[in-house]
């Protein structure tokens, strides 16, 4: 009897206009921004959906879950992201993941064009021979982190300094420093500025034909390639 049970958890921010990648929005617009931070989310639950695991959109902001539902509402299940900074948002959800009864949990972000059901698939892979798992971002962040239950380490969410260019470096050292071994995946670019969109593009165009043909990037092309100077 397989008593597998894979949780995928997609942190989503509602795409409303000022609201959402407004450092991007000061160079292509705040309508243009939202669009692309809805088609962005978009991807990236169709990705989860994709590996056939259990799939929880976190969302903000809580009193939304009405707008979330019709936008999203497919096969998916809906948790308000809840309080406090990122981190306390983030262990909310790996302890509903593992109270729920899953035995491996990974969340993704829900700003990285390359993320791919192989990418998801490749996490739970390695959770199952390690305790954690890193996706680490361009920007030294993190677009992916995941634990086995038996794994799972509170501490990497508590007194951290978010948005900072050391999240992922110093995440390793605390899981590394309580003897938890972390496999990594390797590193993606999420989008926040003008200079990420042209550079995550770039590397599309170099992919030539191995490049994913996505919401986000059919958008770029027909609509923001120009205005982006690319």
């Amino acid at each position: 009897m397989n008593t597998d049970r894979r949780r995928i958890i997609v942190f989503v921010k509602y795409p409303r206009e000022n609201a959402v990648k407004t450092r991007l929005a000061h160079d292509i617009g705040a309508r243009r921004a939202a669009e692309l931070s809805r088609l962005m989310a978009m991807d990236a639950v169709d990705a989860a959906m994709e590996t056939g695991g259990e799939v929880v959109v976190a969302f903000t902001p809580d009193g939304n879950a009405g707008a979330f539902a019709e936008w999203l509402g497919r096969d998916v299940l809906f948790e308000a992201q809840g309080t406090g900074d990122i981190g306390a948002r983030m262990l909310r959800s790996f302890e509903s993941a593992f109270a729920a009864g899953a035995t491996a949990a990974v969340l993704v972000g829900s700003d990285i064009p390359d993320l791919s059901a192989d990418i998801i698939d490749r996490a739970f892979a390695l959770l199952a021979v390690h305790d954690a798992v890193l996706g680490p971002a361009a920007d030294g962040g993190y677009y992916l982190i995941g634990f086995s239950r038996a794994g799972f380490l509170p501490d990497v969410f508590g007194g951290m300094r978010w948005s900072t260019a050391l999240v992922a470096v110093r995440t390793l050292d605390i899981l590394r420093d309580s003897g938890k071994n972390c496999a990594l995946l390797p590193k993606l670019r999420d989008i926040d500025t003008l200079n990420d969109l042209r550079s995550w593009m770039s590397d599309m165009r170099a992919a030539g034909r191995r490049a994913r043909s996505t919401r986000t990037r059919r958008y770029y092309e027909n609509e923001l390639a120009q205005e982006a100077g690319s």
